[in-house]
């Protein structure tokens, strides 16, 4: 095999490695857009009098979990909060996406009643 053959070899396998490494961040992308998951943090302080539950919602980006985010809804009422925080990115604001504001509106509405601060 000549030298030009195995430079033409080495750049052909470096961008096939290149192209499978951003096939597989695009997959984990797409998953963790529609994947709802939760994570129970506990917090013990001395200085903090009383036991409270919070819920911190954040980065959903504009995704709903069931319709009109009824699931996300019900998985906070299920938690008997004390307040649900909201942290941010909760629509995607891009030049070349759309805003839509509906599913966070619909979460809103779907939190009313839920007998804590929102």
């Amino acid at each position: 095999m000549t030298m030009k053959s195995n430079e033409i070899l080495m750049c052909m396998a470096g961008l096939l490695c290149v192209a499978g490494a951003i096939y597989a961040f695009k997959k984990r992308s797409d998953y963790e857009r529609g994947a709802l998951s939760t994570r129970f943090v506990k917090i013990a302080d001395r200085r903090i009098g009383k036991k409270f539950r919070l819920v911190f919602l954040s980065d959903l980006h504009g995704n709903t979990f069931g319709e009109g985010n009824s699931l996300l809804a019900q998985c906070v009422k299920d938690t008997f909060p004390d307040a649900v925080l909201m942290g941010g990115d909760m629509v995607t604001a891009k030049a070349y996406i759309p805003k839509n504001f509906e599913p966070f509106e619909k979460l809103l509405e779907n939190l009313q009643g839920i007998n804590c601060p929102v």
